[in-house]
């Protein structure tokens, strides 16, 4: 392997967690002051919710109420779109009566506004929540930084590297995208009905991330590695057959050949107890090959 520093700093890997505090931006103003420019915020909604105002963590003692960093979650999930004002009180005030509703919208938009940029003179100048059109919406601009969509980058670097055979610099792509998984989408959330589509998506993402990062480790010669990214899949996919089968044959190839056999057995248990399935053919040749044969590198070609 190179030198994984290099690598890192190569892919531009240096700051995948919330940055470091910063002084506040300033600029000059049309009388020839300084003035306070726009904040900058890093969003983390894998694992904890978290918000980070020009490096520094927004602290629960900020935030006026639930309802607040709900409503940021909500535009945050359609962030870029408009969220009309129907759907929010539907999905923070769904039992008050229409006035009452709408008025509780209009502070707890005001409260999220002041909380992200604590200097703003109106609230109607939040470069963050913007009205438009009967609705809502979170801005698009590059001064907040989601989580999610790092990861989705490291993600996309990883498939390019690794489509071109550049096994150590996917590798260090792929990791960094595991790292940024700290946790299902608003995993406190875990009923909401407006997350959940993106929550399959991202751990549809997460697990590929995984099986890549599984595929370059083999490719390296590194089933141990390979191996325990493919049982971090099982652990949020039980019944991934084909998964099931990538273990089989990791313990195959380190020679322990038991533990593949016991993973067969493991395989066709939750298999039958969680969908009342059987293993499919390949499943059952794989077995058998596994049992006849003892792993040699010639044998990669075969599987």
């Amino acid at each position: 392997m190179k030198n994984p520093s290099l690598i890192r700093e190569r892919l531009g890997l240096k700051t995948i967690h919330p940055p470091q505090p910063v002084l506040p931006r300033v600029t000059a103003s049309s009388n020839g002051r300084e003035s306070e420019i726009k904040a900058s915020l890093y969003v983390c909604l894998l694992g904890d919710f978290q918000v980070w105002r020009d490096g520094v963590l927004i602290t629960p003692e900020e935030w006026k109420t639930q309802k607040e960093k709900t409503l940021m979650k909500i535009l945050l999930t359609e962030r870029g779109h408009l969220v009309q004002q129907d759907q929010l009180i539907e999905a923070l005030w769904p039992n008050l009566c229409p006035q009452l509703a709408h008025n509780s919208l209009w502070v707890c938009v005001n409260h999220l506004r002041h909380t992200l940029e604590p200097q703003l003179s109106k609230p109607a100048d939040s470069h963050f929540i913007l009205w438009r059109s009967n609705g809502y919406l979170f801005s698009a601009e590059d001064i907040c930084t989601l989580d999610t969509d790092e990861l989705t980058i490291y993600l996309k670097r990883g498939d390019d590297f690794k489509q071109k055979e550049e096994l150590d610099s996917a590798i260090a792509a792929y990791q960094a995208a595991e790292a940024l998984y700290r946790g299902d989408y608003l995993e406190e959330d875990p009923y909401e009905d407006w997350a959940v589509i993106r929550r399959s998506e991202l751990l549809q993402s997460y697990g590929e991330i995984l099986k890549n990062l599984a595929e370059c480790w083999a490719q390296a010669g590194q089933h141990q590695k390979a191996l325990t990214c493919y049982q971090k899949i099982l652990a949020k996919e039980r019944c991934h057959e084909a998964i099931w089968h990538q273990v089989m044959l990791c313990y195959w190839r380190l020679g322990e050949r038991d533990r593949a056999l016991l993973a067969f057995e493991q395989c066709c248990e939750i298999l039958k107890r969680e969908l009342r399935i059987q293993p499919m053919p390949q499943t059952l040749e794989l077995r058998q090959f596994i049992t006849k044969t003892t792993f040699q590198s010639k044998e990669l070609a075969k599987i």
